[in-house]
């Protein structure tokens, strides 16, 4: 892996230093509960954010870090650095999250169920991530039975823009990237790229006697350029590239996984062209998107030689923002989305979509919406959403909401199968339905936030490999219930600490518990500006017990619970230089994130970022 990790450092540190011109401002795309631009005091649904100063503050270094701190999110992921990784709402399956990049579904059509995998995904290029949580499908189509996670990369600043960084430390790791944004009154360019490499860990066990370690290579590049040719019009094309290497392990009887030398290669596009008119004195805005997003993967086993597949998926997007008063807002919209295994079947989606949201007071908020899609294979669907928030005071304040779902059969799922009867070309789409109600409000001047909620999700015709028939079939039901609370307090003006913790009981329809949904999850944080210069963040998140895979090393089919704590500091040797380090797993915790995969011990790591 040797000279690949020189190209890419040599790669990321030359694009770093590139000097930049002055950049134009501009609206950011926010995706929200009503699909339009609104304000975190108007929200009907569960939604929580990060930021890019919380990222980078926790430096992570993959968007799975810093997703799996946040309320609802079920983060796994198989090994660490490149192993396969999944993000489940509310206990819901993976498939049945939908992941947007930039307003761009990105789940891979080529695999079985159709469900994205972030382990590739570099925090370095996110701008913000925004999860809904609950079912979304009124909005967003097939797939937001759990919710919807919706990252944003990095946009043009005002004025000159350029940054860098350069990491390293242990597992051989070595980490770099930059980008630069220049533009005008009219024209705008953001330009990223960041590459890493390391010699990693051991993805299966070492304490089940695996000794071998299991690299990872990462490349990603992407940008944006935007012109706005008349008053009101803005067009803007954008780009992403990620190629990634992973070396892994193979699946063992007696403790699930054990020393092997396959690999993996995977390389994901997406890339768009979007325009929006403002009219009507701004009272409305069109919109138009056409994107694709691409997946082609190549798996390399020793004994059974390579496996290739790729799958796309091709959005149009029509949408209009309607203000039609002071008070009510109005949200028009149809796309069609192609999915596709290349040089193989695909299928097809259209559906078309209406939301309202009213304010009749600035206390009170009230959303409303209804979607129909028709399926190239089983049909119709037709989901609908409610939703309201009512705070009279800053103290106190309710929101509720009440949502349905589908996810449609994957291409794969459609039309597979490994016995004598022929593929499963009647599968219905999974369907779901759910509510959510919570209080919040602001205490101590300000100085205390909190929301404490609890949700029920049910989950029906889901689908499910039957051995008996050797294909895919209707035969699972899903019911999960639970509370999520988040808490956070300004001690003082330069001591913050935050709280977040979720309670999941997610059963299927014979009452057993879903693997891999802990029933307590919690993280903590506090973030000290100790003096100007010197910043410390230390993190603490807790991941219960939780029902595993039964083999005859874990006879009784359970995953014991375990608590990690990260420390993070940053020091300012300038305004335009930082010095940087972090040590990951402080106490050396022995765990698994999923059980017969390993985990990193204590590790410690220390860069440098510039800013100019």
């Amino acid at each position: 892996m040797t000279n690949k990790v020189t190209l890419l450092t040599t790669f990321a540190l030359a694009f770093s230093v590139v000097l930049a011109a002055p950049a134009l401002a501009q609206d950011p795309i926010v995706v929200t509960a009503s699909r339009a631009p609104t304000p975190p005091n108007a929200q009907t649904a569960a939604l929580s954010t990060l930021s890019e100063e919380e990222i980078e503050s926790r430096q992570a270094v993959f968007a799975t870090e810093a997703l799996a701190t946040l309320p609802g999110v079920t983060l796994t992921q198989n090994g660490g650095f490149g192993g396969v990784a999944s993000i489940r709402l509310r206990g819901l399956s993976a498939s049945q999250t939908l992941v947007l990049v930039d307003g761009v579904p990105v789940g891979d059509a080529s695999s079985p169920d159709g469900a994205f995998n972030p382990a590739f995904l570099d925090a370095a290029e996110i701008a913000d991530i925004a999860v809904l949580r609950g079912p979304q499908s009124t909005l967003w189509g097939s797939s937001a039975i759990g919710g919807v996670v919706a990252i944003t990369t990095r946009r043009p600043d005002p004025g000159v823009s350029a940054r860098g960084f350069l990491e390293g430390g242990s597992f051989g790791l070595i980490r770099a990237g930059g980008g630069m944004g220049f533009g005008g009154e009219r024209f705008d360019l953001r330009l990223d790229a960041s590459g890493i490499a390391a010699d990693g860990i051991s993805k299966a066990d070492e304490r089940d006697g695996a000794t071998e370690d299991d690299g990872y290579e990462g490349l990603s590049i992407g940008g944006r350029v935007g012109w706005q040719p008349v008053q009101g019009l803005r067009l803007e094309a954008f780009g992403r590239l990620n190629e990634s290497a992973t070396e892994f392990d193979r699946f063992g009887l007696l403790t699930g996984v054990t020393d092997g030398a396959q690999r993996d290669e995977t390389t994901t596009e997406n890339y768009g062209l979007q325009g929006r008119w403002r009219l009507a004195d701004g009272r409305f805005t069109a919109t138009a998107l056409v994107a694709r997003a691409t997946v082609d993967r190549t798996s390399i086993d020793p004994t059974f030689g390579p496996f290739s597949t790729a799958g796309e998926r091709d959005i149009l997007r029509l949408q209009g923002d309607w203000r039609a008063t002071d008070s009510l807002d109005v949200v028009i919209g149809a796309d069609r989305e192609d999915q596709a295994i290349v040089d193989g079947p695909g299928s097809r989606i259209d559906g078309v979509f209406v939301t309202a949201q009213l304010a009749p007071t600035s206390a009170l908020t009230l959303s409303a919406g209804v979607r129909h899609d028709d399926h190239s294979q089983f049909g119709g669907v037709t989901t609908g959403r409610l939703g309201l928030r009512y705070a009279p005071w800053e103290a106190f304040g309710v929101r509720a909401s009440f949502g349905q779902g589908f996810k449609a059969p994957s291409v794969f799922q459609l039309t597979s199968s490994f016995g004598p009867l022929p593929p499963n070309f009647d599968l219905r789409p999974e369907e779901g339905e759910g509510w959510d109600a919570a209080i919040f409000g602001t205490l101590l001047y300000g100085h205390l936030s909190y929301e404490i909620g609890v949700f029920d999700l049910s989950v029906t015709d889901q689908i499910d490999y039957d051995f008996a028939l050797a294909r895919y079939e209707n035969i699972a039901q899903v019911e999960s219930q639970g509370a999520e609370a988040q808490v956070s307090l300004r001690l003082t003006p330069t001591l913050e600490a935050a709280l977040s913790y979720t309670y999941t009981q997610a059963e299927n329809g014979a009452g057993v518990r879903l693997l891999q949904i802990p029933e307590h999850a919690a993280f903590a944080q506090i973030d000290w500006q100790a003096t100007p210069a010197l910043g410390l963040t230390l993190s603490v998140r807790h991941n219960g017990e939780e029902p595993a895979i039964r083999v005859p090393a874990n006879p009784s089919g359970v995953l014991d619970g375990w608590t990690r704590a990260d420390l993070a500091a940053r020091y300012a040797l300038s305004e335009r230089l930082e010095l940087y380090g972090r040590v990951e797993n402080v106490t050396d915790e022995d765990y698994q994130d999923v059980f017969g995969y390993g985990t990193p011990g204590r590790s410690a790591f220390a860069g440098l970022r510039v800013r100019l």
